[in-house]
């Protein structure tokens, strides 16, 4: 028996609208399967990006301070190598702050200089350390702000110990009995908990989120409380730059 031409009709439609259901349910479950793709494709790069810049800063950071010419390291010797080693980082004069404490950026630099000990039982002690940041009202590399780690609300990958197995003070950390090693942790810093810190277009940091204050998607950028992309490198300090009293 022949089906009339409408129900042929009718049944060719159905079929119609069913697999356009299937269609609409397999594209709603892709597209956010292919924007979490998208996502990830950006920030993984920009992430690994990231952190190689931090590493070129410490390092550019360290150089600056080994070639040092004139005697023992000062802390104005610091400011002004912090200053330039962040130049891999910010242009111009971004890294500073206004009286207010805004930013270009949203983020300004932030770190530590540790000098550590070993001592002879094999343990080894933080003799010193300081960190620095571009406060309010910071314009220029001579108003980098240099304190005794202490002082400051902020702490890193390091830790500051006496007496203890190195890795208690970083677990990357070998020394020897006698031996100096100086640890260099350089970040950026990012109040986002805060009022008081913002962009220097009004924006404040407690609206705009970590990740897309450092360009990402998704991913949250790593951090230590308010510091982000530490990178901790370490080495031993030319005869002469360094000794057991904190830069003065």
């Amino acid at each position: 028996m022949k089906r009339s031409p409408n129900l042929r009709l009718r049944h060719s439609l159905r079929r119609l609208l069913g697999s356009r259901g299937a269609i609409l349910i397999e594209f709603a479950v892709a597209v956010p399967v292919f924007w979490l793709l998208i996502c990830y494709i950006h920030d993984l790069p920009k992430l690994a990006r990231w952190h190689e810049r931090m590493e070129f800063c410490a390092y550019c950071l360290i150089n600056m301070l080994q070639n040092q010419q004139y005697g023992l390291i000062t802390s104005n010797n610091i400011r002004y190598a912090v200053a330039g080693a962040y130049l891999t980082i910010f242009t111009g004069k971004t890294m500073y702050t206004t009286a207010n404490g805004k930013t270009p950026l949203g983020y300004s630099p932030s770190g530590n200089l540790f000098y550590v000990k070993g001592n002879d039982d094999g343990t080894a002690s933080v003799i010193w350390s300081v960190g620095w940041f571009s406060g309010d009202d910071s314009p220029s590399p001579a108003t980098i702000s240099i304190k005794p780690t202490a002082d400051l609300v902020t702490s890193g990958l390091v830790t500051v110990k006496t007496n203890v197995p190195p890795l208690e003070i970083y677990p990357e950390l070998q020394i020897q009995p006698g031996e100096v090693k100086i640890l260099v942790e350089v970040g950026l810093c990012y109040k986002a908990s805060s009022p008081l810190y913002g962009f220097s277009d009004d924006r404040n940091c407690q609206d705009v989120s970590p990740k897309t204050a450092f360009g990402l998607l998704l991913l949250n950028p790593p951090h230590v409380n308010e510091i982000f992309f530490n990178k901790v490198v370490i080495f031993t300090p030319k005869p002469g730059l360094f000794n057991e009293t904190a830069p003065q």
